[in-house]
Order: C-alpha cells, then sequence, then structure tokens
C-alpha cells in the first residue's frame, strides 16, 4: 500500500536556506518515492514567505530542478504559488 501513496514536497527560496537545503537535496531526492512532486517555492513573491525577485526565484527554481530530474527524471517539478496576482505584477512579469 506504500507504494500507492504520493508525497509532495516544498523547498524553500529563502536566499539564507537555499545553500543548505541544495546540499542536502540530492539525498532527499534519492530517499523518497520516485516520481514524487517537488514544489519549488512557497508564495515566492510574498515578503512574509521566500521573498524573491523573478530571476532570483528562476535561478533557484532551475538549480532545484536541475538536482532533482538528474537524480529522478520521473519526478514532477512545479512552481510555487503567487499571493496575489495585480495588474502591476503582470505588467512587471510581461
Amino acid at each position: 500500500m506504500a507504494n500507492t501513496i504520493k508525497y509532495t514536497h516544498v523547498l524553500r527560496t529563502v536566499g539564507s536556506q537555499f545553500e543548505a537545503i541544495k546540499a542536502v537535496l540530492p539525498g532527499l531526492v534519492a530517499t523518497y518515492n520516485h516520481g514524487d512532486i517537488w514544489i519549488v517555492g512557497n508564495e515566492p513573491d510574498r515578503v512574509q514567505e521566500d521573498n524573491n525577485y523573478a530571476e532570483t526565484y528562476a535561478d533557484y527554481y532551475y538549480q532545484y530542478a536541475t538536482i532533482i530530474k538528474t537524480i529522478d527524471p520521473t519526478a514532477i517539478i512545479t512552481f510555487a504559488t503567487m499571493t496575489s496576482v495585480t495588474p502591476t505584477r503582470l505588467l512587471l512579469s510581461g
């Protein structure tokens, strides 16, 4: 039955934690079930959460995704959600 459970992992993209998480990530990916879901970031646009500029978040996402997919090509990697989509944010992102 345990083989049917899917886990969702959230990888924070807080600058002060990024290097430490990146260092242990290979071991985590190898330990958990292949095909697990990995969410990169937790509300990266919110100051009280991960608080990233788009360019920084994209770099963190790329580095995490590269590590994960190298170890587990079947892993599902997804973007974090934004807290609020405003006309200004849409303008700045486009």
